[in-house]
């Protein structure tokens, strides 16, 4: 055995020293993907909050806005429906039907209503539920400007249907 110039004294400590510098590399790695993913699942929520609730008139606050956003974040993670919900400042404008979206448009100021529901989902709720949510349910709220309290409580009737539904 010769001896050496430069003894190998600590090369132990140093490989244990890399190891541990590769070991908090990739748990930095780690921690900056769970960032990254978390920043965009929050700003998809935010885009897709916007497209759940449009307001011409500027009636609903931001709360009731994010409510309303939160309604449809549970029903399309529970029944595979998405929901979209626009208020007219004039007439409503009813969209083409839609096989996953409920469309509720709402025109305070020509008292209307209009819903277009997925084909799959009109078969399966009550006749006289769509009906009424359709024709009558609003008629009630429309004086002293308290339709947001209608559309709440519509879409509350709208989950309890879904849920007998499911129940079934």
């Amino acid at each position: 055995m010769g001896m050496s110039f430069f003894p190998r004294s600590g090369s132990g400590s140093r490989r244990q020293g890399s190891t541990f510098r590769v070991f908090l590399l990739v748990l930095l790695f780690v921690v900056v993907g769970l960032l990254f993913w978390k920043n965009y699942e929050r700003s998809m929520d935010v885009i897709l909050s916007s497209h759940v609730v449009q307001d011409e008139t500027e009636t609903l606050s931001r709360e009731q806005k994010d409510e309303l956003s939160s309604f449809a974040k549970g029903l399309q993670d529970r029944f595979g429906f998405g929901l979209q919900i626009r208020v007219f400042e004039h007439f409503v404008e009813k969209p083409e039907p839609d096989s996953r979206v409920i469309f509720m448009g709402i025109s305070p100021a020509n008292q209307e209503v209009e819903i277009v529901w997925p084909p799959v989902l009109r078969r399966a709720l009550p006749d006289d539920f769509t009906r009424h949510l359709e024709e009558e349910h609003f008629e009630e709220y429309w004086q002293g400007d308290n339709w947001p309290r209608g559309l709440y409580q519509a879409l509350q009737r709208l989950g309890e249907e879904l849920l007998a539904i499911e129940q079934e």
